[in-house]
């Protein structure tokens, strides 16, 4: 069942960000207070996400017609499948050198502050994955890269594979206030976001 879907034609930045901003609906969150400030907290590390979005954007083979970069959100995934693989990288060097297929693109994202032209988009996102105590993400090419994020499995209200929420100790939750956005459906879910 798919139960949203947004087709995007539209500049690249407002791709951009209508992408994260489609992950920000589709994901579940919880806040905590440190101080007097609230911070949202993503169940999958946006920095990471935010990384391979532009990084689809950047390096995606816009001579394959017919194709779009596809961000997919499942009940137990998130999946970012973008046209065409990596240039000029082979497996044993993958995430260790990049080759920016589109130099005026990544030129461009660098300029806005969405990327770094170090090519360490690989590491990073392995880093922030590590950092929430996540599995690294799956990364599969064939004539499309996918990169695929496993989303934190809940049970009995704690997560498996991420870190869990803290317990409430005299009814007082030690940091964490609530969770404020919960997506639950007994059925697979797809949500979409095509940028064309």
């Amino acid at each position: 069942h798919i139960y949203d879907r947004r087709d995007l034609q539209d500049d690249l930045l407002t791709q951009f960000n209508a992408a994260v901003f489609f992950l920000m609906k589709h994901l579940n969150r919880r806040s905590e207070i440190k101080g007097v400030n609230r911070k949202d907290i993503y169940e999958i590390p946006f920095e990471a996400l935010r990384e391979a979005i532009a990084n689809a954007i950047i390096h995606r083979d816009y001579s394959m017609r017919g194709t779009s970069l596809m961000v997919e959100v499942y009940d137990d995934r998130v999946e970012i499948v973008n046209p065409g693989v990596f240039p000029g990288a082979q497996k044993k060097d993958f995430g260790k050198i990049s080759v920016r297929r589109n130099e005026h693109i990544a030129d461009l994202f660098f300029r806005m502050d969405k990327v770094e032209r170090a090519g360490t988009v690989i590491r990073r996102i392995k880093e922030a994955m590590a950092t929430a105590e996540l599995p690294t993400p799956h990364i599969r090419q064939t004539a499309f890269y996918t990169i695929t994020f496993k989303r934190p499995i809940e049970s009995d209200g704690e997560k498996v594979g991420g870190r869990a929420e803290k317990k409430l100790v005299d009814g007082v939750a030690e940091g964490v206030v609530d969770t404020t956005q919960k997506t639950t459906q007994k059925t697979t879910q797809k949500t979409t976001q095509k940028i064309l």
